[in-house]
């Protein structure tokens, strides 16, 4: 007999619970600083742009039947995917310790037995509804969550229509955009979970739909409990908010029992993952010893703040999701399951992870994930349509030196963050090492381009300055030309420091005095600092390059190349 699918009512009560959540709650706490209006435009500005993107994800799962973590391997190979899979586990062990921490600290501010107490009791409720299974889980399920939502809706109205109804003045730095990250980060950190239930979906569109718009509406909800408490109240610990209206023992089960349906979905959901890793791996007891080590994890470890721990779940698979979105939607591809890795996917989304960690230092209305993931679909429909297009037109670009200059292009942008002030300059010595890179291995016009496409990527994010044009792409060119004719390795060396010094530090003045509006900029202003820099890349490019010259790896890595 074929096995029933879970229906769209089961898939929605799956997710309520998985909004109803103390972490939830503490999250909105933070938009306080804010102001009431401004704190809600920002909350549904970013759950708006968080529920479309699980969304895009769970309709991929539910299409194909397939849990998250193997619709990975259609977009980045069998074994491209185990990166994402490995990651995945790693941040679903993160979370259940997370949530039964902060579940557990709650619970002993209500009635104090001691925290570890409380971490176990979840931890031992948590496993039951693994035991369970997924598709048993209807009716309990049901009698949970109606019962959740009502002490909720009690909570909501005691702290709105129970307040002086006064904005307190909540001290704290947070921009508009920044709250609008806070709130994507939510929604974004069950993107790779999402597809484990819509697969077992009878109904994959309209249950995607469901879970989709029943999680939002109940995390936007319980961001304005948090919001709420903090602004109307003046307090932002969960267990206090209880206290003070008066739960006790109602508050007590509102805390457990949103942290248990919430923390089950990533246990089990790293079962799931552990099984795209190795078949030999059962699911459920996988997810039962994610539960132990989450629970151990949270009785022994403090996990108080939780921002850096969201910001790297963001930067790994915001830019996943984007190239998924791009291969699946847009190009209708996704047909990398039977390579082993599809190495130009793999490519665009570390340059997306390494887009998402540079956007963090920049502040823009929307956040930094809606940027990063239209940046990184653009760059995945423009690298397969130009492999397309060569692969049609039998062009002679060799792909492989394309995705290494991408790569250098990448190491380039985060080695740009490491820079340090000269004169007026920012001085960054793994541009110089890169570049002598790309002249060794990939040719002179290659490392020109890698070196613009560094340079203008370090502008748009605020990382650099106009002068890293001329402050890397001529030491990249004359580089690359007379190792190129010369054929020896010194000549990469003075070629990089001679561009870089000499030539790119004088023609940076025409450009600091007409663009930069610099009144201190002189013709050999930037040549000091611009030397300082490129020796100190090519003293690295030096010590890396002259071993492997020796070993004779250099000319095999060229000979791979140009093969």
């Amino acid at each position: 007999m074929e096995k029933k699918g879970t229906s769209v009512f089961s898939n929605s009560l799956i997710w309520f619970g998985a909004g109803v959540s103390i972490a939830e709650i503490l999250t909105g706490t933070y938009f306080a600083p804010l102001g009431f209006g401004k704190a809600m435009a920002a909350i549904l500005l970013g759950h708006l742009i968080g529920g479309l993107m699980m969304f895009a994800a769970g309709m991929i799962g539910g299409r194909e039947k397939k849990s998250a973590m193997e619709t990975v391997k259609m977009s980045f190979g069998s074994k491209g995917s185990l990166l994402f899979a490995a990651l995945n586990v790693l941040q679903l062990v993160g979370w259940t310790a997370i949530m039964i921490y902060d579940g557990a600290l709650a619970a002993n501010g209500i009635l104090k037995t001691g925290a570890w107490v409380w971490a176990v009791v979840i931890g031992v409720l948590i496993i039951a509804w693994i035991l369970i299974g997924l598709t048993n889980l209807g009716k309990v399920n049901t009698v949970a969550m109606l019962a959740l939502f009502v002490l909720t809706l009690v909570l909501f109205k005691v702290i709105f229509f129970g307040a002086n109804g006064a904005e307190a003045l909540v001290s704290g730095d947070l921009s508009f955009g920044a709250a609008v990250e806070l709130a994507v980060a939510m929604p974004l950190s069950w993107l790779p979970l999402i597809s484990d239930y819509t697969r077992e979906a009878e109904k994959p569109f309209a249950a995607t739909l469901s879970s989709v718009i029943v999680y939002s509406i109940v995390s936007v909800f319980m961001y304005m409990i948090g919001m709420g408490a903090a602004i109307y109240t003046g307090e932002t610990d969960i267990a206090q908010i209880m206290v003070k209206a008066g739960f006790g023992i109602v508050g007590l089960l509102i805390i457990v029992f949103s942290t248990v349906t919430t923390t089950f979905l990533d246990a089990y959901s790293a079962g799931v993952s552990a099984v795209s890793i190795s078949k030999k791996i059962p699911e459920k007891w996988a997810a039962v010893v994610v539960t132990i080590i989450g629970t151990i994890a949270a009785i022994v470890y403090p996990m108080d703040n939780i921002t850096d721990f969201l910001y790297l779940i963001g930067s790994v698979f915001a830019p996943m999701i984007a190239v998924q979105i791009a291969d699946y939607f847009i190009l209708k591809k996704a047909d990398a399951a039977k390579i082993s890795f599809q190495v130009r996917n793999l490519i665009v989304w570390l340059i997306g992870f390494i887009l998402y960690r540079a956007l963090m230092h920049v502040d823009t209305p929307v956040g930094n994930t809606l940027p990063d993931m239209v940046i990184t679909i653009i760059i995945c429909l423009i690298v397969e349509k130009a492999a397309q297009a060569m692969e049609e037109n039998n062009s002679k670009v060799n792909i492989r030196k394309l995705t290494v200059t991408a790569l250098f292009a990448a190491v380039a942008v985060v080695g740009g963050m490491f820079s340090f002030p000269v004169f007026g300059a920012k001085c960054a010595p793994v541009q110089h090492l890169v570049n002598i890179l790309c002249a060794v291995l990939v040719g002179p016009w290659w490392g020109l381009a890698a070196a613009f496409i560094a340079s203008l990527i370090r502008n748009l994010l605020g990382i650099g300055t106009l002068l890293a044009f001329p402050g890397s792409m001529c030491g990249a060119l004359l580089s690359g030309l007379l190792y190129r004719y010369l054929k020896k390795l010194p000549f990469a060396y003075v070629g990089e420091v001679f561009g870089t010094g000499i030539i790119g530090g004088m023609l940076s003045y025409p450009i600091a005095a007409l663009l930069m509006n610099s009144d201190t900029a002189a013709l050999f202003t930037y040549v000091v600092p611009f030397l300082i820099s490129t020796c100190g890349g090519t003293i690295i490019a030096i010590i890396v390059t002259l071993p492997l010259k020796k070993s004779g790896l250099l000319d095999k890595m060229k000979q791979q190349l140009n093969a």
